[in-house]
């Protein structure tokens, strides 16, 4: 047996235990062993595992199953968010593209609160006083009486009367 002394020992015990250390840590194995197969070609590495080679693509084939569902959860949530707007507050396309753009625009994830900024952005135009107005006051007379003199006086009257009343009546729908 060949005698080493006590230094060269402690060095050579010194040298294994940080290859121990770089081989069992998954961040530096991979490197550690690529210098080796460098240095000694012939080593059997792990990257001539075909089992590792055989898990590594099990790994990818995972990995990507969970991205792809993940990505169909988002757009699923995305096309039921987008729905909403459109069954519950009536928006056009048109109006989705601009949501759409805000959303991008300041990184919001959530459809409705995207709809929030547009409204806060683009406030309802105050409708704008129709030109066909009731302008008789009409005191004293039955509106039946009124109406049917009117219809057989004055057609052109009658008309502007009865598109006053019906855009009053159709206002009136809206604020219930």
């Amino acid at each position: 047996m060949a005698e080493i002394d006590d230094g060269e020992l402690k060095a050579l015990r010194s040298a294994h235990a940080l290859m121990d250390q770089l081989m069992r840590d998954p961040k530096t194995r991979p490197y550690q062993e690529k210098l080796i197969k460098a240095k000694f070609p012939n080593v059997t590495t792990s990257e001539d595992d075909p089992r590792v080679q055989q898990m590594r693509g099990l790994s990818k084939k995972v990995d990507g199953f969970l991205e792809t569902q993940e990505r169909k959860e988002i757009q699923n949530r995305l096309d039921a968010g987008f729905a909403k707007l459109r069954d519950k507050y009536d928006y056009t396309d048109e109006g989705i593209e601009k949501i759409k753009k805000i959303m991008v625009e300041r990184k919001i994830p959530d459809p409705e609160d995207a709809a929030a900024v547009f409204q806060a952005r683009n406030p309802p135009k105050q409708q704008e006083p129709s030109i066909y107005g009731d302008t008789a006051w009409n005191l004293g007379q039955s509106d039946d009486e009124a109406d049917d003199k009117l219809l057989w006086g004055n057609e052109d009257a009658w008309l502007n009367k009865q598109i006053g009343k019906t855009l009053r009546d159709y206002r009136k729908g809206d604020e219930d």
